[in-house]
């Protein structure tokens, strides 16, 4: 049971590293261009809400989360910098820092080998201690 949950942490470490990866490529490759707010929410007021700006791009679309207070800053048909590649489906604010995000991809890999570890290690050195059978033990 615990080495299947290091093999799910493992794989949802590599899963974010190659979110996180793609992402710090945008950074320093991708350029910036001009890009067409098309949909916004009515209200991003809230803290804990998880609102997406719509952008166009030629003719793609890209969806961009964006902080609470956005909304009231901008509207539908304003123009904004972003950063923008070609090869990926993801946007960026001109100024994001994708260094940010590593931390926990990172974390929860060497969390899921620690536990494979940990797991194949009391696995290992259980199989030598079998029990000795007493006077009384059936055969």
């Amino acid at each position: 049971m615990r080495t299947a949950v290091g093999v799910i942490l493992i794989v949802i470490s590599i899963l974010l590293l190659k979110t996180n990866l793609e992402e710090r490529k945008i950074a320093r490759e991708g350029e910036i261009v001009k890009m067409t707010i098309v949909d916004l929410p009515e209200s991003c007021a809230s803290i804990k809400g998880n609102y997406f700006v719509t952008f166009q791009y030629q003719q793609f679309l890209f969806k961009k989360r964006i902080p609470a207070g956005f909304c009231k800053k901008h509207k539908v048909g304003e123009v904004m910098d972003v950063r923008y590649s070609d090869q990926h489906y993801t946007v960026l604010w001109p100024g994001e820092d994708v260094n940010k995000g590593l931390w926990f991809p990172v974390l929860a890999g060497v969390t899921g080998l620690g536990i494979i570890t940990y797991a194949l290690f009391r696995k290992s050195t259980s199989i030598g201690s079998g029990s000795k059978q007493g006077k009384n033990s059936r055969k």
